[in-house]
């Protein structure tokens, strides 16, 4: 089956909507590049330009073609320079009441946007998963 324009553009739409709806529902930021910027948007709608690409500059200044490599190299490059600020601490309060005092590089704003959860381990898979450094201090239980 062969899938042409306006139906792959369709199918295109939806799952680009779909996973925007499951990163909000996760609390999870979204990061991608709209109009030649490096955007990351939290899970609230609140939008930040982390860089902005000038095509123009970046051809001259490198004597070379822009293209969506370097653009994408150029995007985790970004995204490895948040992931490696420096470390925060933070307090977490969990569904059972157990708090937590712990220090990551997550930034601040996806520390405070993050979901209850059930325990300790759920909280701690939660970092695992998206990669951001986890260094718990304390657990109090309440």
């Amino acid at each position: 089956m062969i899938i042409r324009g306006q139906e792959l553009s369709e199918i295109l739409k939806k799952a680009s909507q779909s996973a925007r709806d499951k990163a909000k529902e996760a609390g999870a930021p979204l990061y991608y590049v709209s109009n030649g910027k490096y955007i990351k948007e939290d899970a609230d709608g609140k939008k930040h330009i982390l860089r902005e690409f000038h095509e123009a500059e970046n051809t001259e200044a490198q004597g070379q073609e822009v293209t969506e490599q370097s653009l994408l190299n150029e995007i985790e490059s970004v995204h490895e320079e948040t992931r490696n600020e420096p470390r925060e601490t933070h307090t977490y309060k969990l569904k059972n009441g157990d708090v937590i005092i712990f220090k990551t590089n997550m930034p601040v704003g996806e520390v405070k946007s993050l979901p209850i959860f059930q325990s300790q381990h759920k909280f701690n898979e939660h970092f695992k998963t998206i990669g951001y450094q986890l260094e718990i201090q304390i657990i109090m239980k309440l």
